[in-house]
Formats: structure tokens, C-alpha cells, sequence
């Protein structure tokens, strides 16, 4: 074994690491968030790059599994975005999750989709997010069960 596998197996681990802690992040989401077609599109697009790569690059199997576990953790990381009965799951401000006591109110605008608009408790913005309006009792359950202020706007 050369130093490029040690390399990329210490990689493989770590992306392992971090696929398992997402995989643990998306079994808690009560209610995901609506992905827009232009999203989709753009993800779909940037995986077959990254497939691309992997495959053309990949001389073994510990190049093969470090960029298998990389697409999987990207793929994991953008799924897991939504509402569960502890917290918000987004990424933003460099953090992944936002326990409920750390929101202060949600807006709520209903359309094709369903628009929550997430504060925190200092009235700030954070993230604004699209549900399906199939979603909305479960929506309302999960925000009701956390105190959370629900606010509807026209």
C-alpha cells in the first residue's frame, strides 16, 4: 500500500463518518422540504460530474470508495433538510441544526407551495423553506408540539 491509499482510505473513513451522522440526521426528519425542479436538476447534474470523476480518476478501490461515500454524503447532506420534533434541519450559518427553543416565530405563506420562514429568537431571519401543501397537518403538528409561534400571512 502507498501513502495515495492511505490517503484515500483516512478520506473513505471520514466520509463514512459524516454519511452515518447524516443518515442519523435524516431518520429524525418528520417532514422534508419540497425540491424545486431547478434543484433537482442542478443536483442531478453535479452527481453525474462527481460520478464522472470518481470513475475516471479512481485507480483502486480506496479511491473508488472515498468518492462513493463523498457523493453519498452529498446526496445525504442535501436531503435532510426539514422539520423534526426537536429542531430545525437546514444548513445554514454554518450549522446543520436548530433546536426549537433556539426559533422564535414562523411565517407561514400558502400558495402552490407552502412557504415557512424560519426567525430566530432575536427576530432575525434564518431560512425559508418550501412544503407541499399535502404536507401542512403534519407541518402544524410537528410546529404545534414544539411551541413554536405559527404566524399566516396573506
Amino acid at each position: 500500500m502507498n501513502w495515495k491509499d492511505g490517503v484515500c482510505i483516512a478520506l473513505a473513513l471520514f466520509f463514512l463518518f459524516l454519511l452515518m451522522q447524516q443518515l442519523v440526521y435524516l431518520q429524525q426528519l418528520e417532514v422534508r422540504t419540497k425540491k424545486s425542479r431547478a434543484e433537482i436538476v442542478i443536483i442531478g447534474v453535479t452527481l453525474l460530474v462527481l460520478a464522472g470523476l470518481v470513475w475516471w480518476s479512481g485507480a483502486g478501490l480506496a479511491q473508488l470508495a472515498a468518492g462513493l461515500f463523498a457523493v453519498a454524503f452529498f446526496v445525504a447532506g442535501w436531503q435532510k433538510q426539514g422539520l423534526t420534533a426537536v429542531g430545525l434541519l437546514t444548513f445554514q450559518r454554518g450549522r446543520e441544526f436548530y433546536p426549537w427553543q433556539k426559533l422564535g416565530r414562523v411565517e407561514m405563506v400558502q400558495g402552490q407551495t407552502v412557504k415557512l420562514t424560519f426567525y430566530t429568537a432575536d427576530g432575525v431571519a434564518l431560512v425559508t423553506h418550501d412544503y407541499w401543501p399535502a404536507d401542512l397537518p403534519r407541518v402544524r403538528s410537528v410546529l404545534a408540539a414544539a411551541g413554536v409561534q405559527l404566524q399566516i400571512k396573506e
